[in-house]
């Protein structure tokens, strides 16, 4: 079962979704699932792919996997509140694990 964390931000229509995965045979379902929904998706394989996307697409909202190599999720997130652009786009956690309570000091606000 997944979990989800989100980050609290001001409400805007989400119309852009980009999930960040580093396992397509997850990615690609949700990216299916999204779609059916009547949005457009983005995606990425990892943290630094997905501060690309968000640099050029401005997505408006990020699905982040909470364990990833290279730039994991909770440092994408950091990552991303540092940008002064990104920091507005709300943020969904995904994790088949229980996420340390620590999440809750990076912008989330619930699990």
């Amino acid at each position: 079962m997944h979990q989800l964390i989100f980050r609290c931000s001001a409400a805007r229509p989400v119309t852009k979704i980009l999930p960040v995965d580093d396992d397509p045979n997850l990615l690609r379902p949700l990216r299916w699932l999204i779609e059916q929904e009547g949005f457009r998706v983005l995606t990425a394989l990892h943290g630094e792919a997905a501060l690309a996307e968000v640099a050029i697409c401005r997505p408006s909202l990020i699905a982040i996997d909470w364990t990833m190599p290279r730039l994991g999720g909770l440092d994408l997130c950091r990552r991303l509140e540092s940008d002064v652009a990104a920091a507005a786009i709300p943020v969904v956690m995904l994790s088949a694990a229980s996420p340390p309570d620590a999440g809750k000091s990076y912008g989330t606000c619930c699990y």
